[in-house]
C-alpha cells in the first residue's frame, strides 16, 4: 500500500539535491547566453506621427468611434509602394531577398495607439543608423502622401464649386433675360386700367339693359301696348343685350390675359430671386474654398523623429536567459517529482540509500 504524501520529506528531498538545480539552471543561463550572442543583433527604431483632427471634429476628438476611425492611417503607413521605395533607397533588397511581403513582416510594424491620435512608424534592421534611417523615410513619405490625397481632395472639390458657382451663374443669366423680355410694369398697369374700364362698361350696360328690359316690360303690360314706342323699347333691349353679351366676353378675355400676364410675372420673378439666392450661395461656397488653406481633413505631422537606438531589440539576452532559467527550473522540480515518486515507491533499503 502507497505511503501517504509528506511535504517535509518532499521539502528535505528537493534541499538534498540543490547542485541539481543549480546545474540545470545555471547550465540553462549559460546556453542561453551563448545562443544570444551568437544571433545577428537587431535594432528597433521608432517615429512618431499625430494626427491633427479637421476643425469641424474639434468636438468629437476624444470619441472612441473617432479614435477608433484613425487606424485606416496604419494603410497610409504600410503602403506596399512606399515600402518597396524604402527599400530601393536604403539598398535592403538583392537578388536572393525574399518577397516585399516577407520583408515588411520582418521590418516594418505600424501601430495606431489605442486610444490616441499616436501613429507611431517602427523598422527593425541589424544597422541602428539604417533603422532610424528607414523609420524616418517611411514616416515622411506618409505625411507626403496624405498632403497629396488631401491636395487631390481639394482640387476636386474646387472644381465641383467652380463648376456649381457656374451652373448656377448661367441660370441667374438666364432668369433675368426671361424677365428682361417680360412686359414693363407700365404695360401691366395699361391692362389692368383696360380691364377696369371694361368693368365700368360692363356693370353700366347691365343696368342700362335692365332698365330697357324694365320699359318693355311696361309698355307691354299697357292697353294699348304703346304701339311704335314697344318696338323701339325692344329693339333697344336687344341692342344692349348684345352690347352687354360683348363687352362680357371682352371682359373675360381680357381677365383672363391679365391673369396669365400676372402669374408669368409672378413665375419670373421668384425664377429670378431664387436663382439669385443659389448663385450667392455657391458663390459664396466657391470663395471660401478659394480663401481656405485646404480641405477640412485630418493632418499628419511627424511628432517625434526618433533616436538612435544604441541596445539591440533582438536578441533580448536578458530576457532570453530568465525564460531558460525559468524553464530549467520547471523542468527540474517535474523531474525531480517523478524521481521522489519513484523512489518512495521502492523497497525500503533502496529509500535509504538514496
Amino acid at each position: 500500500m502507497p505511503e501517504p504524501f509528506d511535504v517535509s520529506e518532499y521539502a528535505a528531498y528537493l534541499k538534498k539535491r540543490w547542485k541539481f538545480w543549480v546545474v540545470a539552471c545555471g547550465s540553462a543561463g549559460c546556453i542561453a547566453l551563448a545562443v544570444s550572442l551568437l544571433l545577428p543583433r537587431k535594432y528597433t527604431a521608432t517615429v512618431s506621427i499625430v494626427i491633427q483632427p479637421a476643425s469641424s471634429r474639434s468636438g468629437s476628438v476624444a470619441s472612441p468611434v473617432y479614435l477608433e476611425s484613425l487606424k485606416m492611417y496604419e494603410t497610409f503607413a504600410s503602403s506596399d509602394v512606399i515600402f518597396q521605395q524604402a527599400l530601393e533607397r536604403f539598398h535592403l533588397r538583392g537578388p536572393d531577398s525574399p518577397s516585399a511581403e516577407t520583408l515588411k513582416k520582418k521590418i516594418l510594424e505600424v501601430v495606431k495607439l489605442r486610444d490616441t491620435r499616436i501613429l507611431q512608424i517602427s523598422a527593425t534592421l541589424s544597422d541602428p543608423a539604417q533603422a532610424l534611417g528607414f523609420a524616418q523615410y517611411i514616416a515622411a513619405e506618409t505625411v507626403r502622401l496624405n498632403q497629396g490625397v488631401t491636395g487631390a481632395v481639394n482640387q476636386d472639390a474646387l472644381s465641383a464649386a467652380e463648376k456649381e458657382a457656374a451652373a448656377a451663374r448661367d441660370a441667374l443669366d438666364r432668369a433675368e433675360a426671361e424677365w428682361t423680355k417680360f412686359p414693363e410694369s407700365g404695360a401691366v398697369d395699361a391692362l389692368q386700367e383696360e380691364l377696369s374700364s371694361l368693368a365700368d362698361l360692363k356693370a353700366r350696360t347691365q343696368r342700362e339693359l335692365m332698365d330697357a328690359d324694365v320699359n318693355v316690360a311696361s309698355l307691354r303690360a299697357s292697353p294699348e301696348h304703346g304701339g311704335g314706342r314697344l318696338a323701339a323699347a325692344e329693339a333697344r333691349s336687344a341692342l344692349l343685350a348684345h352690347q352687354a353679351a360683348s363687352t362680357a366676353q371682352e371682359f373675360e378675355r381680357r381677365n383672363a390675359h391679365l391673369s396669365s400676364v400676372l402669374a408669368r410675372r409672378n413665375v419670373l420673378q421668384s425664377r429670378v430671386d431664387s436663382s439669385r439666392k443659389i448663385y450667392e450661395s455657391a458663390e459664396m461656397r466657391l470663395q471660401e474654398l478659394r480663401g481656405s488653406s485646404g480641405l477640412d481633413v485630418d493632418r499628419l505631422k511627424i511628432l517625434d523623429n526618433g533616436t538612435l537606438p544604441t541596445r539591440p531589440s533582438f536578441p533580448k539576452t536578458v530576457r532570453n536567459i530568465e525564460a531558460a532559467v525559468l524553464f530549467a527550473l520547471i523542468a527540474s522540480l517535474i523531474y525531480l517529482s517523478i524521481s521522489f515518486t519513484t523512489m518512495r515507491r521502492a523497497p525500503a533499503r533502496y529509500r535509504l540509500s538514496a
